[in-house]
């Protein structure tokens, strides 16, 4: 698959590569969460910092990840 075929694709299904990326670093962020440091969290999603990293968050669910480790318990 090229790289424009998948461009395509995905907007034929109404999202983009990274509309994509940013959902899967999501679930992969909110699985982990609850296990592993958040450095680990960061350097494993390649996120340029931890501040980066907390900015999409907020974006994602509203809260910290303190915040929401705290609505899980």
């Amino acid at each position: 698959l090229t790289g424009r075929s998948l461009q395509r694709e995905l907007n034929c299904r109404g999202t983009s590569y990274r509309e994509e990326l940013d959902r899967l670093r999501r679930e992969i962020a909110l699985d982990m969460l609850a296990r592993e440091p958040i450095s680990d969290i960061v350097a494993f999603l390649r996120f340029s910092e931890s501040s980066a990293f907390y900015r999409a968050f907020r974006r994602w669910t509203g809260k910290t990840p303190q915040e929401y480790l705290d609505l899980l318990s």
